[in-house]
This record gives C-alpha cells, sequence and structure tokens, in this order.
C-alpha cells in the first residue's frame, strides 16, 4: 500500500471512529458494484453498533441483485431525506449529485467521496479515489481491512457482487491481480461464489430475452468493422415488456465481433429526446474522453453519457467525432 493511501485510509479511519450517524448512497439506477460497496460498508458499520446507518438509493434495486436487500441495515428506496448526519459515504459518484440529490452537503458534517472512475469531481472532505482499482467493491475491501473488519459472509457476497460485475465476469482489463486476491481471500473465506454468480446472471425473463433479440437486429458495423453501433428505441419496451435494468450487459454482445475495438450502444431514456449512450472499447480507445463533453464519466473502457436529441442524431454525433478521433490516429 502505498504512503498516501495509507494516509487518506487513517483519515478515513478516523473520521469512522468518531462519527455516530452515517449516510451511505452510490449512483442512480444503481448497479452491482455501487449496491455491493454500500452495503457491505453500511453492514460493517451497522456491526460497530453506530448510532445510525441508513443506506440510500434513489431507485429500486435490479431484480437480478434484489438478493441482496437481505443484507442489514437494507436500503432505503426515497428521493430525499431531511436527515442530519454525521458522515456522509458516497460511493462511484463522479459528483456529489450524481446519487440523486438525496441529501445536501449541508447535512453532514464529513463526506468521504468513495470511487475509481477516471473522472471524478473531489468533492469530498476526503477523497479515497482510484482509477486503477478494478470497481468500488474492491476500494471498499481496503477500507474494512484497514479498519480491522472481520468479513462476514454478508460482506463478502456484497463485495464479490460488485467484484464480478464491474469486470464484467473477470474479463475485462480491470480484472486486476488486486481484485482476484480479494476474490480469493472471500472464497477462503466460505463464500459460496457459484451460487452468487447464478443470482446474478442466471435469472434472465422472457421479456429480456426478447429485449436483447430486438436489440441485436440493431447491431451495425461501422470504420470496416472496427466499430458496432446498437440501438433500443423507447417501442422496445413496449412491445417486449422488459425494463431499463434488463439492459445490462447487452453492449458486450458487439465486442464478441473479434474485429470490432469500440461499441456505442443508444437507447431512449424517460426524458424526451435525451438518449443515454454507453461506449465499452477495448485496448486502443480511451471512451472516457469521449463523454467529458457531454459531463460523462466511466473509465478508459466503459463508460456513459446523456445527450440531447433523438437515437438517429446523436449516432450520427458520435460516429463523425470518431472520425475525427481515426483521422488523428491514423486508422
Amino acid at each position: 500500500m502505498k504512503a498516501s493511501e495509507r494516509k487518506v485510509l487513517t483519515r478515513i479511519k478516523k473520521i469512522i471512529n468518531k462519527s455516530k450517524s452515517f449516510f451511505l448512497a452510490g449512483h442512480e439506477k444503481p448497479d452491482g458494484d455501487t449496491i455491493g460497496a454500500a452495503l457491505a460498508f453500511g453492514h460493517f458499520l451497522a456491526r460497530m453498533r453506530k448510532k445510525k446507518v441508513d443506506i440510500y438509493s434513489r431507485h429500486p434495486l435490479p431484480k437480478n441483485l434484489e438478493f441482496l436487500s437481505g443484507i442489514l441495515p437494507g436500503i432505503k428506496v426515497a428521493s430525499f431525506t431531511d436527515k442530519n448526519y454525521d458522515t456522509a459515504i458516497i460511493l462511484e459518484c463522479s459528483n456529489f449529485g450524481r446519487m440523486g440529490n438525496i441529501i445536501k452537503p449541508s447535512q453532514v458534517k464529513n463526506i468521504i467521496n468513495i470511487d475509481h472512475h477516471t473522472i471524478n469531481n473531489p468533492f469530498g472532505t476526503l477523497n479515497y479515489i482510484n482509477p486503477r482499482a478494478s470497481s468500488s467493491c474492491e476500494l471498499v475491501y481496503q477500507c474494512l481491512k484497514f479498519l480491522g473488519a472481520r468479513i462476514n459472509q454478508d460482506i463478502a457476497m456484497a463485495l464479490y457482487t460488485g467484484l464480478v460485475t464491474d469486470t464484467g465476469k473477470f474479463q475485462q482489463e480491470n480484472t486486476t491481480a488486486e481484485c482476484l486476491r480479494i476474490v480469493a481471500e472471500l472464497i477462503d473465506g466460505g463464500l459460496d461464489t457459484a451460487r452468487v454468480s447464478q443470482k446474478i446472471f442466471q435469472q434472465q425473463s422472457l421479456g429480456s430475452l426478447h429485449l436483447l433479440g430486438n436489440v441485436l437486429k440493431t447491431l451495425q458495423l461501422h470504420y470496416h468493422g472496427q466499430v458496432a453501433t446498437l440501438e433500443l428505441p423507447e417501442r422496445f419496451y413496449q412491445i417486449t415488456g422488459a425494463a431499463e435494468e434488463n439492459t445490462e450487459g447487452i453492449i458486450n454482445y458487439g465486442l464478441l465481433i473479434p474485429t470490432v475495438e469500440l461499441v456505442l450502444f443508444f437507447r431512449d431514456t424517460e426524458r424526451q429526446n435525451i438518449v443515454k449512450v454507453s461506449l465499452r472499447s477495448r485496448t486502443r480507445f480511451d471512451v472516457s474522453q469521449l463523454v467529458k463533453p457531454y459531463d460523462g464519466g466511466g473509465h478508459r473502457h466503459a463508460a456513459g453519457c446523456s445527450v440531447a436529441g433523438t437515437i438517429a442524431e446523436v449516432k450520427q454525433k458520435f460516429l463523425q467525432e470518431i472520425a475525427g478521433y481515426f483521422r488523428r490516429k491514423k486508422c
């Protein structure tokens, strides 16, 4: 562990020890890493018998992650709370409002910002940010170990959920040696990783499979097969009965084509004329740079943003920007 990291963790430990009430939240429309990190940290704090430990989410848990809802202290789904806290622990958020403005900075004395994304505005009283980490759950694990936590089965299950989902089942380039060492320790501690993975990845509904089929029909290749695009217009939800949470993982199908270096997934949102753009890449493309002009966030190989316009308009805009990238790189 680097001296700078130890210094941050020492300060976090001091704040944790003196605080009695805690607010925890991750980003809107939570994924496995957000939920796992919040529950792991929150469960540890509850076991410390802190006076108040509240975990909030702006949106409900995706159905394939509902099995985590039994981990105490549980998750409150709400758009706002007027409670005050000693410390807020904000996970996986590029800025304070990314968790849906459930709470205002004035309602807390300390803010601990924990994130592994490349794009992050260090808004916390303390900022534990490491873009080299596989996931926020990896960073939470380091916090808990530094705090002397015993990793019980509930914490292990929450942490593993974040590790396995944010690394694409340990297939992506952010699968670090440290990530796998943590998984090994969780297994040594008795975690049944096969059972957890089954709950996460093998709970698809018929509607979600129909949604996948419809989206794959839109797949197009560009720039001599090096770029793939996928589209999800609003009507696909209507004809399949699927929900937005069922889009998880669809973008990765584009990378199954050997020539594809970059995948762009365009989908309508509940806001009119606002398109959600998700990007995945192999080694050549730093997609975090592509989303910066749109206040997006993410990593070198996985990022996203929201852009005004129709799917056709936003798609054309991004394809033009990528053309410029090709010219600079002499592709």
